[in-house]
């Protein structure tokens, strides 16, 4: 396996530059590339040493603490995207705790069934994956959903439409994409490992369902708990 020196992790950041002056010079935004790297940096440099020490201590407590840290984050990162609506944030934690959750069950005691079930090399990273899919789609699904109704004016059932598609092409584009032009980051990660790429492909199926699966019952959930709430406002305006 390649071992990184910190002269090489440091020259990957150069391209960040580029990202910096784009960003800041068609949004008009300095700050959000810089912070967001800043805190990427220092985040992996604190898991790392925070997933060592858990690995250590191999115990279902602490896993679990991390899962729950983990899925709360993804939720409260996936409201972000509501902001200018001034929209309740608590439907998209809870869309993006559910979705997550049932299919990290699935995958985790029917599907991989690691031994300990509580195994945190392989409930964590699963776990990361599970969450970063339900967050970006249930993200992307509530910013064009209320886009379309507050900003273009559009019925709910129109934006409901545009909302579900919006948040399913990137992983719709990925399905297209995967072994043709990309080689998602399980199956690269396994292959510089040393694993078979044919061993490698099993588990980038087993993935790529995964979050697929996550994105649309995120997306859904979440629209479903639009229609609802929407509904009861209605019913309630009229009484």
């Amino acid at each position: 396996m390649l071992e990184l020196s910190l002269v090489q992790v440091s020259l990957s950041l150069v391209p960040v530059i580029g990202a910096f002056l784009i960003y800041g010079w068609v949004l008009a935004d300095w700050k959000t590339v810089i912070w967001a790297t800043f805190r990427m940096f220092v985040q992996l440099i604190i898991i790392g040493y925070a997933l060592t020490a858990i690995f250590g201590l191999n115990h279902p407590f602490w896993v679990f603490i991390v899962v729950l840290f983990m899925s709360v984050g993804a939720g409260w990162i996936a409201a972000r995207s509501i902001k200018r609506f001034a929209k309740p944030v608590l439907p998209i934690i809870v869309t993006v705790l559910l979705s997550g959750v049932i299919n990290l069950i699935w995958m985790l005691f029917v599907v991989l069934q690691p031994a300990p079930w509580f195994e945190p090399s392989v409930v964590i990273p699963i776990t990361g994956m599970v969450m970063a899919s339900s967050m970006n789609s249930v993200s992307l699904c509530a910013e064009r959903y209320w886009s379309e109704i507050q900003d273009s004016g559009h019925n709910v059932k129109d934006s409901e439409t545009a909302a579900m598609r919006a948040a399913m092409i990137p992983q719709i584009n990925a399905l297209f994409a995967v072994g043709l032009v990309s080689l998602p980051g399980m199956m690269t990660g396994q292959i510089l490992s040393g694993v078979s790429p044919l061993i490698a492909v099993r588990y980038q199926i087993v993935i790529m369902a995964m979050l697929l699966s996550t994105a649309a019952l995120g997306s859904f959930g979440y629209l479903w708990w639009c229609r609802i709430s929407i509904a009861k406002a209605k019913s309630s305006s009229l009484n």
